[in-house]
């Protein structure tokens, strides 16, 4: 879906001719979408050795994730920094996240911050994220919260699961901010609202205790629930945690959190 809406966005199927050996860009990603990566490498790979940089973006994520490549971090890194040198923000967000998780290099936090801070700069959420939780954890710089609340601010106004966990968990355990479990479970369900399983765990585990929010089984119960269905395993946290508190409701409890569980959708 990210692919389309940028490569339909460029309206690509007029600026870009060349794509029509591989028919309207529609087709083109199309053809993405449904794994005949040999198709989209016909399209994206001769406007990238002209020196596209979005299309340069496109290679690299391919030699990234072994789609009509073979699976190669290297070569990923090097389309991803052709990209990245002429401001291509997703570029510049895939290669500083390489360097912070030392893929298909050495763990490199300066070069990591270098690209992050370029992309965040650029408006790129993932990378204000992440750049944000350099600075909270001192990742290569100096521990700031400040800084780490600012960066995930302006990912969270995008809506970006991990920073609006992140300033609930701020709030929560009082780094960088006051300690307030009413805010810290107003960010958490925000997350939340939006899928995200680490955002539903908290959430469920405040309801459950009564932290920031009024204690509420059936609340806990659903938050938890649908939490455990995005985990791998039957032995996961947020399974645990459930099947701990039904012990302690009545089975009319459960059958309603049940009920609010299946009637739930993501925003």
């Amino acid at each position: 879906m990210y692919l389309r809406t940028l490569l339909l966005a460029l309206g690509l199927s007029l600026a870009m001719p060349s794509l029509a050996m591989a028919g309207p860009i529609e087709e083109v990603v199309a053809a993405y979408e449904h794994g005949d990566y040999a198709t989209a490498k016909r399209a994206f790979q001769p406007l990238a050795d002209k020196g596209d940089p979005f299309m340069q973006y496109l290679i690299g994520v391919m030699h990234k994730k072994g789609q009509g490549f073979p699976l190669d971090y290297g070569q990923a890194m090097l389309w991803f920094k052709k990209a990245a040198e002429q401001g291509q923000m997703d570029a510049q967000y895939q290669l500083g996240e390489m360097f912070l998780r030392a893929e298909g290099t050495t763990r490199d936090y300066s070069q990591a911050a270098f690209w992050l801070h370029k992309a965040a700069d650029q408006g790129q959420a993932d990378a204000q994220f992440l750049f944000g939780n350099m600075n909270s954890y001192g990742d290569g710089m100096p521990k700031d919260y400040g800084q780490a609340r600012v960066w995930f601010h302006k990912a969270a106004a995008q809506g970006q699961t991990d920073a609006l966990y992140a300033i609930g968990a701020m709030y929560e355990t009082g780094q960088g901010v006051p300690k307030d479990n009413t805010q810290a479970a107003e960010w958490y369900r925000k997350a939340a609202e939006l899928g995200d399983s680490t955002g539903q765990f908290a959430l469920g585990e405040m309801y459950a205790d009564g932290r920031g929010v009024p204690q509420d089984f059936a609340q806990a119960y659903k938050w938890l629930s649908l939490a455990a269905a995005q985990a791998s395993g039957k032995d996961d946290i947020a399974t645990v945690s459930r099947d701990e508190l039904a012990a302690k409701m009545t089975p009319d409890q459960i059958a309603e959190a049940q009920r609010l569980t299946r009637d739930w959708k993501a925003k």
